[in-house]
């Protein structure tokens, strides 16, 4: 278990939906600081901060982005869809989601650009799409599709194209560096376990774990070094961990579930987003910070010169609902909605502005 000295309340600022939600997040809530090495020589950016996730529309759930806290629908509400990653290029923002059809439980890509939706082949099969990456022109999705016998097949979309990495598993993330293109997620071994793995440009490399029961949930390329997070099941608990390079670091203790969800590496620091025992969490460099109470949780981080961004959700017990949430530097920040509606971020981008 990790110990760290508790010295700084959360606090939370502004678009607070209810009063007892701000009672639920300050409540015996403490962190550590994380620092950014921010110098008073160093001024302030100016910063774009973009989260994907959902919402309630016409009392379903609706994918939805928002922009420095204020949302947008991205769809009518007439069908269950979520945004699940987002990429800036340029000015151009780029949401990845899915809508459900009939028959149930199938789903279809969605893609927006500048909230404007794109066409998709989705070619009459259930698609979930996982990671999205923008190269100049070009559009990578990860993910998988679901065929008639409910079999897995995870693939990389270029542009609409399918490329099966396997025809057993999921991808769930996907990041480029220097041209190459890197993949993870899992393949379903003949044992039947789940097997966390890597592709480097289409190609599986060694599997991170062999014995147990891993999965892989999100990538990031620095300095040549290959990090990955995800869960491993140990004495038949989930526990968050981090891959790098091959090698494995368990983040959590084991004692109740926990996941790492997405990583980030910032001038040689590492920074991980995830839950722990029902609680959001933020690691950096294998020390975990708790962010809120209980049924929250840290989905994406992303670390710019001076923050550091966190999205997930808080639960407001007192309606029985999760409300979206980004913690700038430890700080939470509610973002705009309907109130005592669900809602959630499942991913974060934030651009410098000049």
């Amino acid at each position: 278990m990790y110990y760290f000295r508790v010295h700084k309340k959360i606090t939370v600022i502004k678009y607070i939906r209810s009063a007892a939600l701000l009672i639920a997040l300050t409540a015996g809530i403490t962190s550590t600081t994380i620092s950014c090495n921010k110098t008073d020589e160093q001024p302030a950016a100016k910063e774009q901060v973009y989260a994907a996730g959902y919402d309630w529309i016409n009392n379903k759930q609706g994918a939805k982005l928002w922009s420095n806290t204020e949302g947008s629908a991205l769809t009518d509400g007439t069908a269950t869809s979520s945004s699940v990653s987002i990429a800036v290029s340029g000015n151009d923002v780029y949401v990845l989601g899915f809508e459900t059809a009939a028959p149930y439980p199938r789903r279809n890509t969605k893609l927006w650009k500048n909230n404007v939706l794109q066409d998709f082949p989705n070619n009459n099969i259930s698609m979930s799409p996982g990671g999205l990456l923008i190269d100049n022109n070009d559009v990578y999705i990860s993910g998988f599709s679901t065929d008639s016998n409910m079999k897995n097949s995870g693939k990389i979309w270029k542009n609409g194209v399918p490329l099966t990495l396997t025809d057993e598993g999921r991808v769930n993330a996907i990041r480029m560096e220097r041209g190459d293109i890197y993949a993870t997620g899992f393949i379903y071994n003949s044992n039947g376990r789940y097997v966390a793995t890597l592709w480097k440009n289409a190609v599986e490399e060694a599997p991170l774990e062999n014995a147990l029961d891993a999965i892989a949930l999100s990538i990031f390329v620095y300095n040549n070094d290959v990090y990955i997070t995800g869960r491993k099941s140990v004495n038949n608990t989930w526990v968050a961990m981090l891959w790098k390079n091959g090698a494995a670091q368990q983040l959590s203790d084991g004692t109740s579930y926990a996941e790492a969800n997405k990583v980030f590496v910032y001038n040689n620091d590492v920074y991980v987003a995830g839950s722990q025992d029902e609680s959001a969490v933020l690691w950096k460099n294998g020390q975990a910070q708790k962010l809120a109470g209980p049924r929250s949780r840290a989905s994406s981080v992303y670390v710019t010169k001076n923050n550091v961004y966190v999205g997930g959700h808080v639960s407001n017990s007192n309606i029985d609902v999760e409300q979206a949430v980004i913690w700038k530097n430890g700080i939470a920040q509610l973002l705009e909605g309907p109130e005592n509606t669900p809602s959630a971020v499942t991913d974060i981008y934030v651009k410098e502005l000049k």
